[in-house]
Protein backbone atom coordinates (compact mmCIF):
# COMPACT_ATOMS: atom_id res chain seq x y z
CA UNK A 1 0.00 0.00 0.00
CA UNK A 2 3.23 2.17 0.88
CA UNK A 3 4.69 1.97 -2.59
CA UNK A 4 1.20 2.64 -4.07
CA UNK A 5 0.61 5.37 -2.59
CA UNK A 6 4.28 6.74 -3.04
CA UNK A 7 3.71 6.12 -6.83
CA UNK A 8 0.54 8.52 -7.21
CA UNK A 9 2.49 10.79 -5.06
CA UNK A 10 5.03 10.50 -8.17
CA UNK A 11 2.43 11.38 -10.67
CA UNK A 12 1.20 14.09 -8.81
CA UNK A 13 4.69 15.39 -8.92
CA UNK A 14 5.30 14.52 -12.51
CA UNK A 15 2.43 16.61 -13.65
CA UNK A 16 3.70 19.72 -10.89
CA UNK A 17 7.07 19.54 -12.91
CA UNK A 18 5.25 19.15 -16.56
CA UNK A 19 3.64 22.65 -15.38
CA UNK A 20 7.19 24.00 -15.31
CA UNK A 21 7.99 23.31 -18.71
CA UNK A 22 7.37 27.21 -19.71
CA UNK A 23 9.63 28.46 -16.85
CA UNK A 24 12.51 25.94 -17.00
CA UNK A 25 15.76 25.63 -18.88
CA UNK A 26 15.99 22.58 -20.89
CA UNK A 27 18.47 21.10 -19.31
CA UNK A 28 17.08 21.07 -15.53
CA UNK A 29 14.30 19.36 -17.22
CA UNK A 30 16.25 16.77 -18.56
CA UNK A 31 17.76 16.38 -15.60
CA UNK A 32 14.12 16.34 -13.50
CA UNK A 33 12.63 13.83 -15.70
CA UNK A 34 15.47 11.45 -15.44
CA UNK A 35 15.16 11.87 -11.45
CA UNK A 36 11.59 11.18 -11.91
CA UNK A 37 12.10 8.39 -14.31
CA UNK A 38 14.17 6.67 -12.58
CA UNK A 39 12.64 6.86 -9.24
CA UNK A 40 9.22 5.42 -10.44
CA UNK A 41 11.10 2.50 -11.91
CA UNK A 42 12.47 2.04 -8.57
CA UNK A 43 8.90 1.56 -6.98
CA UNK A 44 8.16 -0.60 -10.18
CA UNK A 45 10.30 -3.31 -9.43
CA UNK A 46 13.13 -2.62 -12.06
CA UNK A 47 15.81 -3.07 -9.92
CA UNK A 48 14.56 -5.67 -7.54
CA UNK A 49 16.38 -9.86 -8.35
CA UNK A 50 13.46 -12.00 -7.54
CA UNK A 51 11.55 -13.08 -10.65
CA UNK A 52 7.78 -12.24 -11.03
CA UNK A 53 5.41 -14.63 -10.15
CA UNK A 54 2.01 -13.34 -11.72
CA UNK A 55 2.03 -11.70 -15.34
CA UNK A 56 0.83 -8.58 -14.24
CA UNK A 57 3.92 -8.19 -11.92
CA UNK A 58 6.15 -8.92 -15.24
CA UNK A 59 4.36 -6.06 -17.12
CA UNK A 60 4.67 -3.56 -14.21
CA UNK A 61 8.34 -4.46 -14.09
CA UNK A 62 8.38 -4.10 -18.19
CA UNK A 63 7.15 -0.96 -17.70
CA UNK A 64 9.67 -0.03 -15.04
CA UNK A 65 12.64 -0.85 -17.28
CA UNK A 66 11.56 0.96 -19.94
CA UNK A 67 10.85 4.06 -17.66
CA UNK A 68 14.90 3.18 -16.53
CA UNK A 69 15.73 2.93 -19.87
CA UNK A 70 14.08 6.52 -20.39
CA UNK A 71 16.20 7.81 -17.63
CA UNK A 72 19.66 6.87 -18.91
CA UNK A 73 18.68 8.18 -22.36
CA UNK A 74 18.20 11.43 -21.13
CA UNK A 75 21.33 11.40 -19.11
CA UNK A 76 23.49 10.59 -21.94
CA UNK A 77 20.83 12.90 -24.32
CA UNK A 78 22.07 15.66 -22.03
CA UNK A 79 25.79 15.14 -21.92
CA UNK A 80 26.44 14.81 -25.27
CA UNK A 81 24.57 17.96 -26.20
CA UNK A 82 20.67 16.45 -26.53
CA UNK A 83 17.82 18.92 -25.35
CA UNK A 84 14.79 17.12 -26.26
CA UNK A 85 13.01 15.36 -23.43
CA UNK A 86 11.18 13.04 -25.93
CA UNK A 87 14.08 12.23 -28.37
CA UNK A 88 17.10 12.84 -26.04
CA UNK A 89 19.28 10.86 -28.69
CA UNK A 90 17.95 11.48 -32.20
CA UNK A 91 20.81 14.08 -32.83
CA UNK A 92 23.69 11.36 -32.20
CA UNK A 93 21.64 9.30 -35.22
CA UNK A 94 20.89 12.86 -37.45
CA UNK A 95 24.72 12.62 -39.22
CA UNK A 96 24.76 8.80 -39.86
CA UNK A 97 24.30 7.64 -43.23
CA UNK A 98 23.53 10.59 -44.77
CA UNK A 99 26.42 12.41 -46.51
CA UNK A 100 26.08 14.97 -48.15
CA UNK A 101 22.82 14.78 -48.88
CA UNK A 102 21.66 15.91 -45.06
CA UNK A 103 18.82 18.14 -44.67
CA UNK A 104 19.64 21.20 -43.06
CA UNK A 105 16.58 23.31 -42.19
CA UNK A 106 17.29 26.80 -43.38
CA UNK A 107 18.42 29.60 -41.26
CA UNK A 108 15.93 32.25 -39.62
CA UNK A 109 16.77 35.87 -39.03
CA UNK A 110 16.44 36.90 -35.56
CA UNK A 111 13.82 39.39 -34.50
CA UNK A 112 13.81 40.87 -30.99
CA UNK A 113 10.95 43.91 -30.89
CA UNK A 114 8.02 44.89 -32.82
CA UNK A 115 9.93 47.33 -34.66
CA UNK A 116 12.32 45.32 -36.00
CA UNK A 117 9.87 42.79 -37.20
CA UNK A 118 7.90 45.75 -38.73
CA UNK A 119 11.33 46.62 -40.66
CA UNK A 120 11.34 43.48 -42.06
CA UNK A 121 7.74 43.15 -42.82
CA UNK A 122 7.86 46.44 -44.97
CA UNK A 123 10.91 45.56 -46.91
CA UNK A 124 9.92 42.00 -48.10
CA UNK A 125 8.06 40.38 -50.89
CA UNK A 126 7.99 37.29 -49.83
CA UNK A 127 5.67 35.13 -47.70
CA UNK A 128 7.24 35.52 -44.04
CA UNK A 129 7.09 33.13 -42.02
CA UNK A 130 7.42 34.14 -37.67
CA UNK A 131 8.46 31.55 -35.21
CA UNK A 132 8.39 31.59 -31.70
CA UNK A 133 10.90 29.96 -29.99
CA UNK A 134 12.32 29.30 -26.50
CA UNK A 135 15.30 27.19 -25.18
CA UNK A 136 12.67 25.34 -22.28
CA UNK A 137 10.12 25.16 -25.19
CA UNK A 138 9.93 21.32 -25.79
CA UNK A 139 7.80 21.26 -28.63
CA UNK A 140 10.19 24.45 -29.90
CA UNK A 141 13.00 21.83 -29.95
CA UNK A 142 10.44 19.31 -31.56
CA UNK A 143 10.32 21.62 -34.66
CA UNK A 144 13.66 22.07 -35.12
CA UNK A 145 14.50 18.06 -35.22
CA UNK A 146 11.80 16.48 -36.66
CA UNK A 147 9.54 19.08 -38.39
CA UNK A 148 11.81 21.92 -39.87
CA UNK A 149 14.74 19.41 -41.32
CA UNK A 150 12.23 17.22 -43.22
CA UNK A 151 12.67 17.59 -46.58
CA UNK A 152 10.11 18.96 -48.32
CA UNK A 153 9.48 21.05 -45.57
CA UNK A 154 12.40 22.36 -45.66
CA UNK A 155 12.37 22.90 -49.60
CA UNK A 156 9.43 24.68 -48.81
CA UNK A 157 10.24 27.49 -46.50
CA UNK A 158 13.78 27.69 -48.37
CA UNK A 159 11.23 30.29 -50.13
CA UNK A 160 9.99 32.60 -47.72
CA UNK A 161 10.92 35.24 -45.19
CA UNK A 162 12.57 32.83 -42.11
CA UNK A 163 12.07 35.04 -38.90
CA UNK A 164 12.56 33.55 -35.12
CA UNK A 165 11.96 35.64 -31.72
CA UNK A 166 13.77 34.18 -29.37
CA UNK A 167 11.86 35.00 -26.20
CA UNK A 168 13.95 33.00 -23.87
CA UNK A 169 15.18 35.65 -21.70
CA UNK A 170 11.61 37.33 -21.90
CA UNK A 171 12.27 40.73 -22.01
CA UNK A 172 9.95 43.41 -22.17
CA UNK A 173 10.69 43.66 -25.64
CA UNK A 174 10.06 40.00 -26.24
CA UNK A 175 6.72 40.21 -23.49
CA UNK A 176 5.36 42.81 -26.18
CA UNK A 177 5.65 40.98 -29.41
CA UNK A 178 4.02 37.83 -27.86
CA UNK A 179 1.41 40.34 -26.82
CA UNK A 180 1.02 41.97 -29.89
CA UNK A 181 -0.18 38.75 -31.66
CA UNK A 182 -2.06 37.27 -28.47
CA UNK A 183 0.36 34.61 -27.52
CA UNK A 184 1.24 33.52 -23.84
CA UNK A 185 4.49 32.14 -24.91
CA UNK A 186 6.04 29.70 -27.94
CA UNK A 187 5.57 28.01 -29.49
CA UNK A 188 3.40 29.70 -32.00
CA UNK A 189 3.97 30.23 -35.78
CA UNK A 190 2.94 33.52 -37.55
CA UNK A 191 2.67 33.87 -41.15
CA UNK A 192 2.22 37.43 -43.62
CA UNK A 193 1.53 37.52 -47.27
CA UNK A 194 4.28 39.48 -49.51
CA UNK A 195 2.45 42.52 -48.20
CA UNK A 196 3.36 41.58 -44.52
CA UNK A 197 -0.14 41.16 -43.20
CA UNK A 198 -1.05 38.54 -41.31
CA UNK A 199 -2.78 35.33 -42.98
CA UNK A 200 -5.34 34.70 -40.82
CA UNK A 201 -6.39 30.99 -39.86
CA UNK A 202 -3.31 29.63 -40.36
CA UNK A 203 -1.29 30.44 -37.10
CA UNK A 204 0.83 27.14 -35.70
CA UNK A 205 0.65 26.69 -31.78
CA UNK A 206 2.09 23.40 -30.87
CA UNK A 207 3.77 20.87 -32.11
CA UNK A 208 2.97 19.69 -35.73
CA UNK A 209 4.29 17.03 -37.51
CA UNK A 210 6.01 17.22 -40.96
CA UNK A 211 3.36 16.40 -43.02
CA UNK A 212 0.87 18.81 -41.41
CA UNK A 213 3.02 21.33 -41.23
CA UNK A 214 3.94 20.89 -45.12
CA UNK A 215 -0.22 21.41 -45.69
CA UNK A 216 0.14 24.57 -43.81
CA UNK A 217 2.77 25.94 -45.59
CA UNK A 218 1.10 25.12 -49.15
CA UNK A 219 -1.84 26.91 -47.87
CA UNK A 220 0.00 30.26 -47.36
CA UNK A 221 1.68 29.74 -50.48
CA UNK A 222 4.99 28.53 -49.90
CA UNK A 223 6.17 26.07 -53.11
Amino acid sequence: MNTVKQFFGLLLLATAWWMLHSVLSSVILMLGWAVLALWAAFLLGAFTTSAPTRPLLLLIRAVGLLLAFWAFALVLGLASGGRSVLAPLNHLGSGYGQGASAVVAPAFVPVDSVQALDELLARTDKTVMLDFYADWCVSCIEMENFTFSDPTVASQMSGMLLLQADVTANTPEHRELLKRFRLFGPPGIIFFDSNGKEITGQRVVGFQSADRFSKVLKAVGAS
